[in-house]
């Protein structure tokens, strides 16, 4: 079997695994981003034809999901948990079509999300672009997100009761919420 017959069988693999992967969150996680593994569902896979040479040694995987939540999503975004050659070797593959963060671990990508959001049961395709200095076996894993929009502060204001002024003020905690569209 060919090596790039084998990288395509990792790259389809690995879209298989996403939705079985467990979410392992970090020491300095964002307390906005809600991880929403579980609420998408791979339908479909596409890599290069088994024999084909990458162009330009880009590798292009393309991933077909569904997305099952029950709150429409107004941004959706993958991370890039894992990137990297089977056997170690450097420099290692990037995500070249990267939004932010880098071509390496922790590096984003965006879902185009329609206006109105992307409500439940709908599907949407994305492709990460793989840049592989060689041509050999590798991992690579990603979570997906929302980032949720915290509620503007409430602002301090002097409490009364029963009419008498009081000297004190009133401060209300934020608090995070779905963003929904009417």
């Amino acid at each position: 079997m060919s090596y790039f017959r084998r990288i395509a069988r990792i790259a389809v693999a690995f879209l298989v695994a996403f939705t079985q992967l467990p979410f392992i969150p970090t020491a300095f996680a964002d307390p906005t981003e809600v991880n929403v593994n579980n609420q998408l569902v791979l339908l479909k896979t596409q890599t290069p034809p088994s024999g084909s040479t990458p162009a330009g040694g880009i590798y292009p995987i393309k991933g077909t999901f569904k997305y099952t939540g029950t709150n429409p999503l107004t941004n959706l975004f993958f991370r890039v948990r894992t990137l990297r050659y089977n056997n170690g070797s450097l420099p290692p593959p990037e995500l070249v079509n990267a939004d932010r963060g880098g071509t390496g671990v922790g590096a984003e990508k965006d879902v185009l999300i329609p206006s109105g959001g992307l409500l439940p049961n709908t599907t949407f395709t994305i492709t990460f672009d793989i840049k592989l200095p060689r041509i050999a076996k590798f991992t690579f894993l990603v979570d997906a997100f929302t980032q949720l929009t915290p509620e503007p502060p409430i602002t301090p204001t002097s409490g009364f009761i029963h009419g008498a002024p009081q000297n004190c003020q009133v401060y209300l905690p934020s608090r995070c919420f779905y963003p929904t569209h009417s």
